[in-house]
């Protein structure tokens, strides 16, 4: 390309099975406190997350330190495992086709 480089694009969405909030510069996981606006990530999320996890309210920490415009959060029947029941994957998959659909429309 005559000496350019080619841009790459950003992200455009991410997908959080299980993920809990990353850790700040002191060494401890960041914080979302219910009714703060604070935006980690300003892109198209989703958070699956199963109600028997270890890590539940970290996860939902995660959740909201993302855009609340566009990011979702969806609970499992399951613990700190990626879903693989039948009906838990269908759910999984169609919140990620959604999430597709978000990035389209923006």
């Amino acid at each position: 390309m005559d000496g350019e480089e080619e841009s790459v694009a950003p992200l455009q969405c991410a997908v959080f099975i299980a993920g809990p909030a990353p850790f700040g510069a002191d060494g401890l996981r960041l914080k979302w406190k219910e009714g703060e606006k604070s935006i980690l990530m300003g892109l198209p999320t989703l958070h699956a997350v199963g109600k028997e996890d270890f890590l539940f309210e970290e996860a939902k920490s995660m959740f909201g330190l993302c855009d609340e415009g566009c990011s979702k959060l969806m609970v499992y029947g399951g613990a700190h495992e990626v879903p693989r029941d039948k009906e838990n994957i269908g759910i999984l998959a169609k919140a990620i086709r959604d999430l597709g659909g978000m990035i389209v429309s923006l």
